[in-house]
């Protein structure tokens, strides 16, 4: 829903890349084999969030 009043084009498919970061697999292998900070992972999705739902 917050993706179709924010305007994306195609609400149902953006879901599934606006939810793929929130992934267990993909936060661990940020966190833990890239070295991201949680900080700068939360700085990122916050950044992703407001940028989808435009804020």
């Amino acid at each position: 829903m917050l993706l179709a009043e924010a305007g994306a084009p195609d609400p149902e498919a953006a879901v599934d890349a606006a939810l793929a970061p929130l992934s267990p697999e993909v936060y661990e292998y940020t966190r833990h084999t890239l070295g991201h900070s949680k900080d700068r992972i939360t700085a990122s999705l916050t950044w992703l969030a407001r940028r989808l739902t435009g804020d």
